[in-house]
């Protein structure tokens, strides 16, 4: 129990891991209301319960060591993941391409458009559905290594000790 606590980078770690799930769920989940968006507020409830089951297994495992606090962090990491990716897939299928040309044509997207030639603008225009399915493609990849390699660590911590 003494090594556990005297991990300043676990400590650090899932602290941070937390609190800022909690307080960027808050906050998406503040905008989700407002814009009465359902996807972001499911999203946003989603990544405030991860940030709050975080902490509380943070705690948990700090106070009263088991192994297996450690793996319910790790598998904390990968929800996460998964809860993201959901997120990910379903604004992706669901993407309003009409919406997404519209915004390309106001400043200051439409005023950097401007600066090409006239064809390639209307290549870059007809790339945007594609552009924008893979950035959620990117955005899961990305999630998907943070958090597994942050399950990675609570796992190999909780196996060490």
């Amino acid at each position: 129990m003494s090594e556990l606590k005297e991990n300043r980078f676990f400590r650090f770690l899932s602290g941070i891991s937390g609190w800022s799930l909690l307080g960027v769920g808050l906050l998406s989940l503040g905008i989700s209301l407002y814009a009465n968006a359902m996807a972001g507020m499911c999203i946003s409830l989603a990544v405030c319960i991860h940030g709050s089951l975080e902490l509380l297994i943070r705690r948990r495992v700090l106070e009263h060591f088991s192994p297996g606090g450690l793996r319910g962090l790790a598998l904390n990491q990968l929800g996460l993941a998964a809860s993201a990716s959901l997120y990910f897939a379903y604004q992706s299928i669901n993407l309003d391409v009409n919406a997404l040309y519209a915004l390309a044509l106001k400043p200051p997207i439409s005023e950097a458009l401007a600066l090409y030639p006239e064809d390639l603008r209307r290549q870059i225009m007809d790339g945007l559905p594609f552009l924008a399915g893979l950035f959620y493609v990117i955005a899961a990849a990305a999630t998907w290594v943070a958090c597994g390699l942050t399950a990675l660590y609570y796992w190999r911590l909780g196996r060490r000790l």
